[in-house]
């Protein structure tokens, strides 16, 4: 067996969604590829703070992170908040049309929320040159780039307890033809057909009083995607004019995680008036069946594991129509990943490994922290200043080949 400890995981696009409501989910992302706001399909009351959220309550976003929060909402409404966002230098781009409704009753609340989304790939064709000196054999043509569609879903339920507890729990699922970024993780490729879809389940847990807010969430998650992908193999043919002739190769690759995560989250009104302050730690089991074999970083990591960890510190002020809000998020990550070796492996003394004796070790770390700084103006939550750093510390791999 091939077993690969890598602690450094460049893992599939789904898993960096960082946006307020998906908090419990600690993303693994090393590569920088921007997928704009594919994933803002539901309504939030903070959205121009950029993420701002351990000090800063959502009354509207909150219940679906835990949704025990559903206890803030006050009333029952339905809300609309289309989105239409582009990456620069043809990166793509995307359109999302969502409804959400909240119900709210004595001691019962609730919530669904529906969204249909048009995603348009990034143009970087690199063959476009030579298309009118090729000849496509068969009919293996390339076929053109299409738009896809995705269509989320999502529901909550929860109740008020006594002693200022409430009780929740959520569901959501998503269809998806396409996420943003995943072409750019196939050097090479013509196209990349995606299909599959996202699961959601979580129950949280919420105590508020006077001064102090304590909040536990425990959620699974499953993400399960196919990419085809579609290169293009040029040969000679025997004419005499030896004109280049195209041949289309397809790839499959399966992409799934399973993440089980549980987060405790506490906030207190300081006595200085308007000031509060919060804490998070997080934590996330996530195996890894299938993991693309990524053109940028071709290992074996197949199936595999990974430990990720979140600790968060924030500080909000709000002082009459003004909201501050400042997080320090730390957030340490180990995988473990493995593959079977298909033949013997010889070591580097001249002797042979049988396939259930080889292992390949691989060691790295990664240690994300990002600080956010926001603050938003009046009842219509306007975006005065955002500052957003991340530094992200690699550490040195190491690559061995030995007997176990």
């Amino acid at each position: 067996m091939i077993r690969s400890f890598v602690q450094m995981l460049v893992a599939g696009v789904l898993l960096v969604v960082t946006v307020p409501v998906q908090a419990q989910l600690v993303p693994i992302r090393t590569v920088p590829v921007a997928s704009g706001d594919q994933f803002l399909t539901r309504p939030s009351a903070n959205l121009g703070m950029g993420g701002v959220h351990i000090a800063v309550d959502d009354s509207i976003a909150d219940g679906w992170g835990n949704p025990a929060k559903g206890a803030f909402i006050s009333e029952s409404q339905f809300i609309g908040s289309p989105t239409v966002y582009a990456i620069s230098n043809s990166g793509g781009s995307g359109k999302t049309f969502p409804i959400t409704g909240l119900f709210r009753g004595e001691r019962w609340f609730g919530g669904v929320s529906m969204a249909l989304q048009q995603i348009d790939a990034s143009r970087n064709n690199g063959n476009a040159w030579i298309e009118p000196w090729v000849f496509w054999d068969e009919s293996s043509r390339r076929l053109s780039d299409v738009s896809s569609e995705n269509l989320f879903a999502a529901g909550l339920v929860g109740t008020e307890l006594s002693g200022g507890w409430s009780i929740g729990l959520a569901a959501s699922t998503a269809h998806l033809d396409a996420v943003a970024g995943v072409d750019l993780l196939y050097a090479g490729a013509e196209r990349i057909d995606q299909s599959g879809g996202t699961g959601d389940i979580r129950l949280g847990l919420f105590r508020s009083s006077a001064r102090d807010e304590l909040s536990v969430t425990v959620v699974h998650n499953r993400i399960s995607m196919t990419h085809d992908v579609h290169y293009v193999d040029f040969t000679w043919d025997d004419d005499p004019i030896q004109r280049p002739v195209a041949r289309a190769r397809i790839e499959s690759n399966q992409d799934q995680t399973r993440t089980w995560g549980a987060q405790v989250a506490w906030a207190r009104n300081l006595t200085a008036p308007g000031w509060r302050v919060g804490t998070t730690a997080t934590v996330n089991r996530k195996s890894h069946p299938k993991i693309p074999n990524y053109s940028i970083q071709n290992i074996p990591r197949d199936p595999g594991l990974t430990w990720a960890y979140e600790a968060g510190l924030g500080l909000a002020r709000t002082k009459g129509g003004t909201t501050f809000g400042f997080d320090v998020v730390v957030q340490p990550i180990w995988s473990e990943t493995w593959q079977e070796a298909d033949t013997p492996t010889e070591t580097a003394a001249g002797g042979v490994l049988e396939r259930q004796n080889a292992r390949l070790q691989r060691r790295g770390e990664v240690h994300v922290a990002r600080q956010h700084a926001e603050a938003s103006v009046g009842g219509l939550g306007g975006h005065l200043r955002r500052v957003l750093l991340e530094q992200n510390a690699l550490r040195q791999q190491h690559l061995d080949l030995h007997a176990f």
